[in-house]
């Protein structure tokens, strides 16, 4: 917050709808608030960090296009591009969702709850060590850490959330990504 003076919302870059054109697949992505409604709504959350009311946020916006191909190619083309574990595509008669992440929210594996949030990113060509060692990056895995355990222990058995992973690196095709793993066993439902 240093670093942003008293209206963030003015370092706000938007893409015009020219910008967000993909010359790739003549895709237009709209996004689905203005940017005067995205701005305003930074601001309100630089005022709820500053007041203290909250002390992370991600906040996401989400783009709606019409491709010129069909969604499956998309898709297709979207992870050999940007290979990642977690991507899926949704479609039905309407409309079709496609999703590509690094990050693992939560998944589980029999009774077991797993996530895996990441913090911290540098290019492939950088040395993923300055990841780990880097004061700010420690401090978010630290927060997300936290949150997470937080997350778990209000839908696990009591005294069963570990944090597997405290720190560590995953490499992807064009970066390092910083992450934890943080597990518990799920409360069993009727009992």
């Amino acid at each position: 917050l240093s670093a942003i003076n008293a209206n963030p919302a003015e370092h706000i870059q938007l893409p015009s709808a020219d910008q967000a054109k993909s010359k790739q697949t003549n895709t237009v992505l709209t996004p689905q608030i203005s940017t005067q409604e995205y701005k305003t709504q930074l601001q309100k959350i630089f005022d709820l960090l500053k007041s203290g009311e909250t002390y992370e946020v991600n906040f996401a916006q989400s783009f709606i296009g019409h491709p010129s191909k069909n969604p499956i190619s998309l898709y297709t083309k979207l992870n050999k591009i940007n290979p990642v574990e977690y991507s899926g595509l949704y479609q039905s008669s309407s409309h079709s969702i496609i999703s590509n992440s690094p990050e693992l929210l939560i998944t589980r594996q029999n009774n077991r709850l797993i996530t895996e949030p990441i913090k911290g990113t540098i290019d492939i060509k950088e040395n993923p060590e300055l990841i780990l060692n880097d004061p700010k990056q420690n401090c978010e895995l630290n927060m997300i850490i936290d949150l997470s355990r937080n997350d778990l222990a209000k839908i696990s058995q009591p005294g069963t959330v570990k944090v597997e992973i405290t720190r560590a690196i995953k490499k992807l095709k064009h970066l390092f990504q910083g992450y934890s793993r943080i597990s518990a066993q799920a409360k069993q439902i009727g009992r």
